[in-house]
């Protein structure tokens, strides 16, 4: 298991391997609890807290995208394979697979496309605030 992704399912206080929809509401449920505008009377304590909420954002992008990709990935993987596929060793499926996995995360987001998926998911969740 990569720690990094393990890392990520335990800020948000979930169990490795949990789903969409349990990954959005822990995502939903961390917001609210560290939300900055809560601590609008001590700026020192909202400075951390925007630092966690950060975390908490990353968090979230990160599962969602290592979700995307696996659930891409186990489609691909659980179709029928040909007779010349099922003649192999099962560490041979097993270095396919680990090397399936290694292909899904080879292209990194750019900081630019960070900060642009970070200012959608705002707007999804606390919606436009100049209104």
């Amino acid at each position: 298991m990569d720690d990094t992704i393990k890392k990520y399912y335990d800020l948000l206080g979930l169990d490795y391997g949990a789903g969409e929809e349990e990954i959005k509401q822990a995502y939903t449920d961390m917001v609210k609890i560290w939300h900055p505008d809560r601590f609008n009377h001590d700026p020192r304590l909202q400075n951390k807290v925007q630092d966690k909420l950060k975390d908490i954002i990353n968090a979230y992008e990160e599962l969602m995208s290592f979700r995307k990709k696996y659930d891409q990935w186990k489609v691909s993987s659980d179709k029928p394979s040909s007779p010349e596929h099922s003649e192999k060793t099962e560490t041979e499926k097993s270095r396919d697979q680990s090397e399936r996995i290694k292909s899904a995360f080879k292209k990194p987001m750019s900081p630019a496309e960070i900060d642009k998926a970070r200012a959608a998911l705002l707007m999804m969740l606390f919606g436009d605030k100049k209104k």
